[in-house]
């Protein structure tokens, strides 16, 4: 058997994964996997066993959907010496530990199966005879070596040393026998192996797509009033047997920020996701350098640029289209929430999980935020223009906030009511508010509404001023001038500043009635003619004190007038 029938014909027997309308269920719980290779290997009378480590001496296993938490292994083995044998286990990440070396002394072994456990009660017996049952492994005597490829000098029997590593790829057995002239076989051997869950299981065996779950998701909130000054990827054990193959793309809570964190990396060597900081990747904008294109030191350096070697890369839905971004950096300013973690492999055959992931997040105060004035003035038919300033920080984000209106002026006829949001881009310090102000030329009193920010979202925190008020001056309004005196004793003229066509009337206790139609804006003299006491005092040298009462009515305007008061000193 080749390793590549080998690696789609191990036996599965599932502890405590299920079946659910043939689907595998989300990855919550542990599965035990044991897989059996029939080839023997042939053991001469002194040297290495034939196959020695490759095709029949090798398992390629696939599927296993995390870490491993427990392995024993079994072999059916005959030898008419047996402590002439030396015995050691490989795992696809390249650890080796001892399963038996100079034990059993010189009694027969006859199609014996030994089974190999960090939970035996017993070692092999060093002198034997030895039998079949369930050992720890046993080694007794100096540091024994197998020579390449094989694993070379190995001292250990902690079948417990594997723990946290993959369980995918190629696991090899070396048998070597030290001393003539006896020899044997190995007529099978197995591997049972238990897994705890992990978080993400990518695709296996003859499958491509979406990883399970898709996406991962996992909150990390940011304090209120701050937002995200840094942040860093990890990615908690990463085990894969063809990482080239792994697409994965972070997606943060809010305004579409994604970064493309792996893609075409590491080459087609297995990552073993063993406990090594080779495979405890944060990614980070400052690292030095990214992932490397192939399997070598650059795909086992802990902090790493996030790394494409690929173009063109999508995800299936419900991710983001792209394009997508390069760099941790695109999460900066912007609050916190819920994450989502998309991974997806491209390409069939291969198989691996994720045990873990999380944010590494700084914060900084989010941009004090406010109306540049507490107020503005405007006439009907121009514009109000407010101002918002975002201040305090050098490195803004993007920002919304909530706007709304309110006060005696109403939204539709008065003013059109601005956008229901203002939208800051990233580096922006400051946008404008601007509200067309109706030209109803209605005779109508001083207006007034308030236009107040809330809910900021992102790099905006509300400081200051949050509420601007905008005065509406009246079509209707008038501005006295001066009150000169004619000549003729008794009369003056009284200078009115108009906005447009209508009709002035002037009246008052101590002058005449005075009514003028004004064709057009600007200044209006109203001749003032004063009656009883009024006349007297105008009649007289020095000044003198009146109260007209003067109603100006637009053209085109309503019955509702506006009146102005006036005490006026007259000066010689």
């Amino acid at each position: 058997m080749d390793l590549t029938s080998s690696k789609r014909a191990w036996s599965l027997s599932l502890v405590a994964a299920i079946l659910a309308m043939g689907v595998l269920a989300s990855p919550a719980a542990a599965e035990t996997f044991t897989t059996t290779q029939t080839e023997d290997i042939a053991i001469p009378l002194v040297g290495n066993g034939n196959p020695y480590g490759v095709e029949g001496a090798a398992l390629n296993l696939e599927g296993g959907d995390g870490p491993i938490s427990k392995i024993t292994v079994n072999l059916n083995l005959s030898h008419t010496f047996p402590e002439d044998l030396d015995i050691a286990l490989v795992s696809p990440g390249g650890d080796s530990e001892i399963l038996m070396s100079d034990v059993c002394g010189s009694g027969d072994l006859a199609n014996a199966s030994i089974t190999f456990s960090s939970s035996a009660g017993s070692a092999l017996s060093a002198a034997g005879p030895c039998g079949s049952g369930t050992f720890l492994p046993s080694n007794v005597g100096i540091t024994d070596t197998w020579p390449g490829p094989g694993p070379g000098a190995v001292t250990t029997t902690q079948l417990g040393n594997f723990a946290n590593e993959s369980p995918n790829g190629v696991w090899r057995l070396f048998v070597v026998d030290d001393e003539n002239p006896d020899g044997g076989t190995v007529n099978s051997w197995s591997l049972t192996i238990t897994t705890n869950p992990a978080l993400i299981v990518i695709p296996g065996t003859g499958t491509a797509g979406k990883a399970n779950p898709y996406p991962s998701l996992k909150t990390f909130n940011t304090p209120p009033g701050k937002v995200i000054s840094d942040v860093d990827l990890e990615i908690n054990r990463l085990a894969h047997t063809f990482p080239d193959d792994i697409d994965m793309l972070l997606a943060g809570p809010r305004r579409g920020a994604n970064v493309l964190a792996m893609s075409d990396a590491c080459g087609s060597d297995d990552v073993p996701g063993n406990d090594l900081p080779g495979f405890l990747w944060r990614f980070n904008d400052e690292a030095p350098v990214g992932l490397a294109d192939s399997l070598h030191a650059g795909c086992i350096t802990s902090i790493v640029k996030p790394t494409n070697f690929g173009g063109g890369d999508t995800f299936p839905s419900p991710a983001p289209a792209p394009p997508f971004g390069s760099a941790m950096s695109v999460f900066d300013g912007l609050e916190g929430g819920e994450w989502r973690l998309f991974v997806n492999d491209i390409a069939g055959g291969d198989t691996g999980y994720i045990t873990g992931w999380t944010l590494l997040m700084t914060t900084r105060d989010a941009a004090d935020t406010g109306f540049a004035v507490a107020s503005t003035r405007v006439e009907e038919g121009g514009k109000a223009v407010l101002e918002v300033k975002r201040t305090g920080q050098s490195d803004l984000g993007p920002a919304t906030i909530d706007v709304s209106t309110g006060g005696a002026a109403s939204a539709g006829s008065d003013y059109t009511a601005p956008a229901g949001t203002l939208e800051f881009a990233r580096g922006q310090a400051s946008k404008t508010i601007e509200i067309p102000i109706a030209d109803d030329k209605v005779g109508e009193a001083t207006e007034r509404f308030n236009v107040v920010l809330s809910s900021p979202r992102d790099d905006a925190r509300l400081i200051g001023t949050t509420s601007a008020e905008v005065v509406i001056g009246p079509d209707n309004e008038i501005k006295f001038g001066k009150l000169k005196r004619n000549t003729k004793k008794g009369t003056a003229k009284l200078f009115v500043t108009v906005p447009g066509p209508g009709t002035l009337v002037m009246v008052g206790k101590q002058v005449k009635r005075v009514t003028k139609q004004v064709s057009k804006a600007g200044n209006v003299a109203l001749p003032l003619k004063a009656k009883g006491n009024g006349l007297r005092k105008l009649a007289k040298e020095g000044d003198v004190k009146l109260t007209p009462k003067v109603t100006f009515t637009p053209v085109d305007g309503s019955a509702l007038t506006a009146t102005k008061k006036a005490k006026l000193i007259l000066n010689d």
